[in-house]
């Protein structure tokens, strides 16, 4: 698959009607998010330049060292690029994991951090073969792990096609808090209450609709909105974690939209099966626990 095409329909003035339609009304944070490239991310001419936002399939980049620092504690090495492919951790997605390639040698990168103040990326690792010298100017070439990519999008994008299920199905009374997209235990959370006949059923009909939802083939789409404007798309969203005058990603999975600095499929088919194995109510939070075929218990 590639990058996604431009999102028809939602530019200039016709955005925010268009995705006030497809977000609904179930869910305060508006829903779900979005594909590998849609609109091209806007210059912020801060930090690293982030070549995952404009498209989930980018394997890999050639890339100039910044900055090369010890970390003390741990005896791995911190690597700054000018650009990377390498998504951090973040948003409940995992870290991307792969290699930084340079004449003479091979970093192996086994974690990625984004400091949202800078907007910087660190690559932490260790080297592995070859006598190379890695240091600030070494021209390398950046390669992510092409499969843990794929699992680690198919997650991320399932959990947010559950707000989208959710908003379907018109479940009211909760508001999308948390999620947690890691292959061992993948959910996400909502504040708020069940009743208890609601909830026996819920499982099923949520497993249906995500099913619903793929077979659909809905595509994915990813837009750059002002803060005011993602507050009226998705009211509650958190946009104080932005820089003040940013312009803010908002991705859709599935028919809802959120703010999200994800990687995700390209189009719904790709997430193939999802099942919700546990709805769990307790002390106002709701947690729905799910499976993505081919995803689960990898590392």
């Amino acid at each position: 698959a590639g990058p996604l095409p431009p999102a028809a329909g939602l530019e200039d003035g016709d955005r925010l009607k268009a995705t006030a339609v497809a977000s609904g009304k179930g869910l305060e944070r508006g829903g779900a998010p979005a594909g590998p490239a849609s609109q091209d991310p806007p210059p912020s001419g801060l930090g690293t330049n982030k070549l995952y936002l404009a498209d989930t399939y980018r394997t890999e980049t050639p890339a100039v060292v910044v900055e090369v620092e010890p970390v003390p504690e741990s005896g791995d090495l911190k690597v700054i690029l000018d650009k990377t492919v390498f998504h951090p951790q973040g948003g409940g997605q995992p870290a991307d994991k792969g290699v930084l390639s340079f004449p003479g040698g091979e970093f192996r990168v086994s974690m990625v951090k984004e400091d949202r103040s800078t907007g910087l990326v660190f690559h932490f690792g260790s080297m592995g073969s070859g006598s190379g010298s890695l240091e600030a100017g070494t021209e390398v070439d950046a390669r992510i792990d092409p499969e843990w990519r794929s699992v680690c999008s198919r997650l991320h994008s399932a959990g947010h096609a559950m707000d989208a299920a959710m908003t379907a199905l018109a479940v009211s009374g909760l508001t999308p808090t948390k999620g947690y997209h890691f292959p061992d235990a993948p959910y996400v959370e909502y504040a708020g209450t069940l009743a208890a006949e609601e909830k026996d059923s819920l499982q099923e009909r949520l497993t249906n609709e995500l099913q619903s939802i793929i077979e659909k083939q809905v595509p994915s789409k990813v837009v750059y909105l002002s803060a005011p404007e993602v507050l009226e798309l998705c009211p509650g969203a958190n946009v104080s974690i932005f820089p003040e005058g940013a312009m803010i990603r908002v991705v859709n999975v599935g028919g809802c939209w959120c703010p999200c600095g994800g990687t995700h499929v390209g189009n719904a088919s790709e997430l193939e099966r999802v099942t919700v194995t546990r709805i769990k109510a307790k002390k106002g939070t709701v947690k729905v626990s799910y499976e993505v075929t081919g995803c689960m218990s990898k590392k």
